[in-house]
């Protein structure tokens, strides 16, 4: 079975908090978040994108709500959008999780397993424990730790008992977390999945655990919703192409291009 070995390290993290893990494809990506939380820590309840930088892409649920943006990325659905061949071909990508206090992760594709023998992903190596959520962010974790460190800080005794009721202090264990994915991330190989990770969550909820999986896993169409950037692009290039057409004759005309309109 085919799998990727990932490095998931937190941005902007000193030390660098990070996790090897491996994950087998035939997934979607909102499947993919919930995996990555539960390999990091986060319990999962915060909206989450992935972008892959060099295609000026992100995949986000409910992507059509990013029709006509402006910004330089087309959008993708992640419920219905496959992790395989857009973890075959890039070295790299961003996963962002909670996008209020913007936890961004760069996520390194250290190895394709084209073996992996297991219907379960795995952590095999990690270093740092999992921040406190809701805390703003690195930055927020950071001040969060320095007031813990001082008890005179006069928000000392506030900020412990906040932490604390979200877990403070949470040692990573990893043989925890791989008893967790082995026993409520198992792949159940079918047709696959086609929902939003929130109904795949409420089904773990209520104890139907595995994740839905599909050996055939390649996207046959994707409906992309492209950025404002993008479709001026695309509609300035076919105005150089019919500008061509047009006028053969010319040489001037002949050689236009894109960056020659700019």
């Amino acid at each position: 079975m085919k799998a990727f070995q990932l490095k998931i390290m937190i941005k902007n993290s000193k030390p660098p908090i990070w996790r090897r893990a491996i994950v087998p494809a035939g997934i979607t990506f909102s499947q993919l978040s919930m995996i990555l939380n539960e390999v990091m820590g986060w319990c999962g309840y915060h909206l989450f994108e992935f972008e892959f930088y060099h295609l000026e892409l992100r995949v986000v649920e409910q992507a059509e709500e990013y029709e006509f943006s402006y910004e330089p990325f087309d959008y993708i659905e992640a419920s219905t959008t496959f992790i395989r061949e857009y973890l075959e071909k890039n070295d790299w990508f961003t996963y962002t999780y909670d996008l209020g206090d913007d936890w961004q992760h760069r996520v390194t594709v250290e190895k394709i397993i084209e073996d992996y023998a297991y219907d379960y992903p795995q952590v095999i190596k990690y270093k740092g424990d999992c921040p406190v959520e809701d805390c703003g962010g690195i930055y927020g974790y950071y001040d969060c730790l320095e007031i813990v460190s001082d008890s005179s800080h006069p928000e000392y005794e506030e900020r412990l008992e906040w932490m604390q009721s979200q877990g403070y202090p949470r040692e990573y264990d990893p043989d925890e977390v791989n008893r967790t994915l082995r026993e409520s991330f198992f792949y159940r190989w079918g047709k696959g999945e086609k929902r939003c990770q929130s109904d795949i969550y409420e089904e773990h909820f209520s104890g139907k655990t595995g994740l839905n999986a599909t050996k055939r896993d390649k996207n046959k169409s994707i409906s992309v919703n492209r950025s404002g950037k993008h479709l001026m692009e695309e509609n300035l290039q076919r105005l150089a192409e019919q500008m061509k057409r047009e006028a053969p004759e010319r040489q001037f005309l002949s050689d236009i291009s894109l960056k020659d309109i700019f």
